[in-house]
């Protein structure tokens, strides 16, 4: 995934290796790739499930938390 990053010029998406799919369960995930939005406080405030085109990233194409 380092890889991936360096190659795309990512530098501000931070990620997590979960090997053993924890947070997949933690959050109720159904889709691979999957991005969790969390707030300062640690609270779940959106996801974009499946894959997401990040250049041109839209704010509307994420699911909010209830």
């Amino acid at each position: 995934l380092q890889q991936f990053y360096a190659k795309h010029g990512i530098e501000v998406l931070p990620f997590a290796h979960d090997p053993g799919s924890r947070a997949m369960r933690a959050f109720s995930l159904q889709v691979l790739p999957s991005t969790v939005f969390i707030d300062a406080e640690g609270r779940e405030v959106g996801r974009a499930e499946g894959v997401v085109e990040w250049k041109g990233f839209s704010a509307e194409s994420v699911r909010t938390a209830p």
